[in-house]
This record gives C-alpha cells, sequence and structure tokens, in this order.
C-alpha cells in the first residue's frame, strides 16, 4: 500500500513539474520562428538547454532516487552546465530588456535586476551543492565504509 501511494506522488510531481517546463519550452521554442538577432538565439538556446537539463534531472531524481546518483561526476558536471546555462541566458535577457522600450517603469528594471541577483546568488549555491557538499558527503559515506572495514579491537600499527 506505501508504495502505491508513493508512486502516486511521484506521477502527482511529474505531472505538476511538467506542465510548467513544457510551456517554458513551448515559449522559447516559439521564439525560434520570428527573426531575431544573434543574442536572441543564444539566449533562447540557452534557456532551452537549461530548461531541457533541469526537467532531465529532475526526472532522474524521481524515477529512481539515489544520493549516488546525485553524487556521480558527470551528473555534478552536468547540473554545473545547466545552472550556466541557465544564468548566461538570463543576462543576455537583462541586457536585452534594460535598454528596450518595455522597460520603461523603474520598477521593472529595479525587479529585473533584483530577480537577476537572485539568480546569481543561486547559481552560486548550486555550484557549491554539487562541488562542495556532495563532494564532503561522498568523503563522508567513504570515511564510515572504511572504519566498518577496519578491524577493531586494538591498535592496527
Amino acid at each position: 500500500m506505501q508504495n502505491k501511494k508513493l508512486l502516486t506522488l511521484r506521477i502527482w510531481g511529474v505531472v505538476t513539474v511538467t506542465i510548467p517546463i513544457v510551456a517554458a519550452m513551448v515559449r522559447f521554442a516559439w521564439n525560434f520562428a520570428s527573426p531575431g538577432s544573434a543574442d536572441g538565439w543564444a539566449m533562447n538556446i540557452l534557456l532551452l538547454l537549461a530548461a531541457w537539463g533541469a526537467y532531465a534531472f529532475f526526472l532522474s531524481l524521481v524515477i529512481q532516487p539515489s544520493l549516488r546518483l546525485l553524487q556521480s561526476l558527470p551528473l555534478r558536471v552536468l547540473g554545473s552546465l545547466v545552472f550556466t546555462a541557465a544564468l548566461a541566458g538570463a543576462i543576455i535577457h537583462l541586457i536585452r530588456f534594460v535598454p528596450s522600450p518595455e522597460a520603461t517603469s523603474p520598477l521593472s528594471i529595479t525587479i529585473a535586476v533584483m530577480l537577476m541577483v537572485t539568480m546569481a546568488n543561486f547559481y552560486l549555491l548550486a555550484l557549491w551543492f554539487f562541488w562542495a557538499f556532495l563532494k564532503v558527503e561522498k568523503e563522508t559515506a567513504l570515511g564510515v565504509e572504511r572504519q566498518a572495514q577496519t578491524p577493531t579491537g586494538g591498535d592496527t600499527d
């Protein structure tokens, strides 16, 4: 019974996250239909790749949650690349937004800058999580495993 509830919760989580991710991907892909500048294309490609990467990361954790998967080097590299693409896309968007006619209100520019500062801080936290925290967790787990393997009762010398 518990397993069925967990499966229902996982499906609910996947559906809940799939809807906004698909909406974001459709919105980014929609931008390709209109002719744009090179920086607009770069921004859209980076944000689309970040959305795909974040969704793939989420699905992998929901389908088969594993601490070992989180600590793997390929996932840490992929996670760092996804967050880097998202930050680069956000920076390009901010640079294009501030001088645009859509940013007539000082409040909209303030909000955009605040969101950019938040994104930069979240980026640094994500890098810390992927590289420092997960590495410490892995080393701690290895240390506990090594302690369990050493003979007890006296000096090992």
